[in-house]
């Protein structure tokens, strides 16, 4: 009986030697348990379970160390492989051999670079922290989706390259960055598609944000949440500014991240204008949700320093403007007041500056020597202006036009002003200050008398007052025509030279037209002498001459179906010269005579006809004979969309619409009605009255 109990218990004790041992007997399952003082983030595992690889190694090759295999164990186990050699300068070469290793642990040592670890697709942990990594090369995770803690804290890492944290890594819970030297945060946590524990990049030389990546922000996404820490780096501008970069443009999507934790602790944080588009924001935010690492505190500027963010006003954020500010002056956005104050009181400026900051002005421009208000381009967005105590005589109109949608404050107390434009009535008396200014009682300013004495009695208008040709001083409100002996002139003058000016004015706008449009009244004026047709002594053997550029086949072609119409359909007799010229003959000539022998002639107009200089010509001459001396009628039909000429007849006709497009339906007819009609005018010419007689015979 004690035989068979010994040979029991022999074979329990052998069967948790080999369950230990024995990597088979354990699978990736098992160890991705979580550890019982870690169940709340499971970012690490029961590793204490997985047999250890062997590292062979020789320090005078520190490069070169391979991996063997513990007994009783093959490369397909599922291992641990942790290196305690701290003369290695590299993890294994052959890691790739032991494809199920799930843990790698190399710390306190002189590991230089990360591997590429692709190949380790069962990898969960690794920890290299406190050697001298310099950098972590594009794809060393790729495709690792049970990877779930990596640190590399402690290093020497100044580059991460792109492709190192991407959405492929879906069982990313811990990453450790601290104590590095990184000057710049990609959206690493962000891009975290899944709920995580801790992204820690504190402790490095962060100052700003950059997009190597190129990647955006899917607001169709859910990302995270997580804890990303970027304590103690050297942060100056709120981050929301920079966050643009990725795509956020309106802050209200930042409520993406709404259950994130972010530490922004420690860091060399500039309170200004930034902070302001935030914070006003998420004003209530931390009493919904308080949390320590909200206890962010301003290191800027001076006034500032050592205030929780969260305990500044908001109107306290500002920025100083060096954009555009004048010399010597304080430009200041302050966004919670909505106005870029502008203030260059006591600068010695003799006039106003040219440019000023974006944004809605409040300038602050007394105890100055500014001699005038003039229209400049900001005045349109300039909602307060202070210009008291200066040497202005001079407003001009153009600038209470510019002024009087926009100002809520017009101060022009204490200066040499010794009249106002009348426009200044289009701004508000309450919007105004003109006290002690050296305002003469005269006539013509009796309507700021008036304008005075209609304002409610509330205002105080008694202490503005005006010095009379007597060197007297009195209330300005006083001042009328009564008071002044103003007695009113004769209007007439003021008529005769409005009139005056008025028939200036038409006689100039008359002679600019008659230039502009003189071929257009002169053909007017010819065709509207039709019935002072005289008599021609020439005998008519033509009822259309046709000019067209027989040089273009489309314009010949269509000439013939006109010649074919008229002379079959309508009995017309027509000259064409391409037909009816003799062999030899002078053209020019023989148009010149065939015109005074026709009753009308047509142009066939196309673009080629245009650009023919002969053309032209033959069409200043037909113009000649048959419009302005009256001796038939010209026709224009236009077969391209020609518009405008540089002969100026023409382009009389164009312009008048004088012409018959080709495309009409009815166009033979049309010529035909037309050269029909003419003909009538010289069989039946009008009867001429006395006057008329006398006109055509001077």
């Amino acid at each position: 009986m004690l035989c068979f109990v010994f040979l029991r218990l022999v074979v329990a004790v052998a069967t948790v030697l080999t369950s230990e041992c024995v990597g088979t007997t354990i699978t990736l399952e098992d160890v991705l348990q979580c550890s019982p003082d870690n169940m709340k983030c499971c970012a690490t595992m029961r590793e204490d379970r997985l047999p250890n690889l062997i590292v062979k190694y020789d320090c005078s090759q520190p490069d070169n160390a391979t991996i063997a295999l513990p007994p009783g164990t093959n490369k397909t186990s599922p291992f641990r492989l942790f290196v305690s050699i701290s003369c290695l300068t590299r993890l294994p070469r052959d890691l790739c051999d032991y494809p199920n290793i799930a843990s790698i642990r190399a710390v306190h040592g002189h590991i230089a670079t990360v591997p590429n670890l692709s190949c380790l697709k069962n990898l969960i942990a690794l920890e290299l922290y406190y050697n001298e990594l310099t950098s972590v090369e594009t794809g060393v995770f790729h495709g690792l989706t049970r990877l779930r803690y990596i640190n590399l804290a402690h290093n020497k890492i100044h580059t991460i390259e792109p492709g190192v944290f991407t959405e492929d890594l879906s069982g990313l819970m811990r990453v450790h960055l601290s104590h590095n030297e990184l000057t710049a945060s990609e959206a690493w946590p962000m891009r975290i598609t899944h709920q995580f524990c801790y992204f820690d990049l504190s402790y490095n030389n962060i100052s700003h944000f950059s997009n190597k990546e190129n990647w955006f922000i899917d607001v169709s996404k859910n990302y995270g949440p997580g804890m990303v820490d970027f304590s103690h780096n050297v942060y100056t501008t709120w981050v929301s500014v920079e966050l643009k970069i990725f795509g956020i443009h309106d802050l209200k999507m930042i409520g993406i991240f709404m259950a994130w934790g972010f530490d922004f602790r420690h860091n060399k944080w500039i309170c200004d204008c930034n902070f302001h588009e935030f914070l006003h924001l998420a004003s209530n935010l931390p009493v919904v949700i308080w949390r320590g690492y909200f206890d962010v505190l301003c290191d800027s500027p001076d006034h500032l320093k050592g205030m929780a963010v969260l305990d500044v006003p908001l109107d306290a954020f500002v920025c100083n403007v060096t954009d555009k500010c004048p010399r010597e002056c304080l430009c200041q956005d302050q966004p919670e007041k909505k106005q870029m104050l502008v203030d260059c009181r006591d600068r010695n400026l003799t006039h106003l500056p040219a440019t000023l900051p974006d944004g809605n002005l409040k300038l602050l421009f007394g105890e100055n020597s500014i001699t005038s208000l003039e229209a400049v381009s900001y005045l349109q967005r300039t909602k307060y202006l202070d210009l008291s105590r200066n040497n202005i005589k001079m407003i001009t109109p153009t600038a209470i036009d510019m002024l009087q949608n926009s100002v809520e404050f017009l101060g022009l107390s204490d200066n040499l002003l010794e009249s106002l434009p009348k426009k200044i009535q289009n701004i508000p008396y309450s919007k105004l200050e003109i006290k002690r200014n050296k305002f003469v009682c005269s006539c013509s300013s009796t309507w700021m008398s008036l304008w005075l004495s209609n304002q409610p009695g509330n205002y105080n208008v008694t202490d503005i007052t005006c010095s009379t040709p007597t060197d007297h001083t009195i209330q300005l409100v006083r001042a009328d025509k009564e008071l002044l002996n103003c007695r009113g002139g004769s209007p007439f003058p003021k008529i005769f030279s409005a009139l005056l000016g008025t028939f200036a004015v038409i006689f100039i706008l008359l002679l600019i037209l008659t230039v502009l449009f003189r071929f257009e009244l002169m053909h007017l004026l010819h065709t509207g002498a039709k019935k002072l047709k005289r008599s021609r002594e020439d005998v008519l053997e033509y009822d259309l001459f046709v000019s067209v550029d027989g040089e273009c086949e489309s314009d010949r072609v269509w000439s013939k179906k006109l010649l074919n119409e008229l002379e079959q359909n309508h009995n017309l007799r027509l000259y064409f010269p391409l037909r009816d010229m003799d062999p030899g003959t002078v053209i020019t000539d023989e148009v010149i005579k065939t015109l005074k022998r026709s009753c009308a002639a047509v142009i066939v107009l196309s673009r080629s006809y245009v650009e023919n200089p002969s053309k032209m010509f033959e069409f200043t001459e037909t113009y000649n004979i048959m419009v302005r001396q009256q001796q038939g009628r010209l026709i224009v039909a236009r077969l391209d969309n020609i518009t405008t000429a540089s002969n100026g007849y023409l382009n009389a006709f164009l312009r008048l619409k004088k012409f018959i497009d080709a495309d009409r339906c009815n166009l033979f007819e049309k010529i035909a009605e037309q050269v029909q009609e003419e003909k009538s005018l010289h069989l039946n010419p009008p009867s001429l009255s006395v006057s008329e007689v006398e006109i055509v015979t001077a």
